[in-house]
């Protein structure tokens, strides 16, 4: 169990160091405008660990992240949550996982999603405009304005 706690404590001390690279990375392109937020806790205590970090960027090409972890170790056992979302050129991603040990059983699991538009969206009319021509009527008659497709990938 100490062997947990050391695990927790020194990824407490390691994520904001973690987080400080990818911020100073990101802070001297000069030709892209980014904002960055983080925060993060961590406690060690005599029954245990537990750290809690939150990082999140959104830049001006439209790209945005999200990645939030908590870790956990006591006395009754272990247990890590992760989860983190981006967008990088108009695709979507979504990816957590958790797991925990205890004196009772352990367990692990997992969930990844994902849209990816590829080549078919440059079709797609985003402004809703179906009038092809300048008599400003809507040519399209069944007015479905909902008829975007949308590919992705759940696994």
């Amino acid at each position: 169990m100490r062997s947990l706690i050391r695990l927790v404590a020194a990824g407490a001390v390691a994520f904001p160091i973690i987080i400080g690279s990818a911020g100073i990375a990101s802070a001297d392109t000069d030709s892209e405008a980014e904002v960055n937020h983080a925060h993060g806790f961590a406690f060690v205590g005599e029954h245990g660990a537990f750290l809690h970090a939150l990082h999140a960027t959104a830049n001006e090409n439209g790209d945005t992240s999200f990645h939030e972890l908590f870790l956990t170790a006591g006395d009754e056992g272990a247990g890590a949550f992760e989860v983190e979302a981006f967008t990088e050129d108009g695709d979507a991603f979504f990816e957590s996982d958790f797991s925990f040990s205890g004196p009772y059983g352990a367990g692990t699991g997992f969930e990844d999603s994902s849209v990816v538009t590829g080549d078919h969206f440059d079709n797609v009319d985003h402004d809703h405009n179906h009038d092809d021509d300048d008599d400003h009527h809507d040519d399209d008659d069944d007015h479905d304005h909902g008829d975007h497709h949308v590919g992705g990938h759940k696994g």
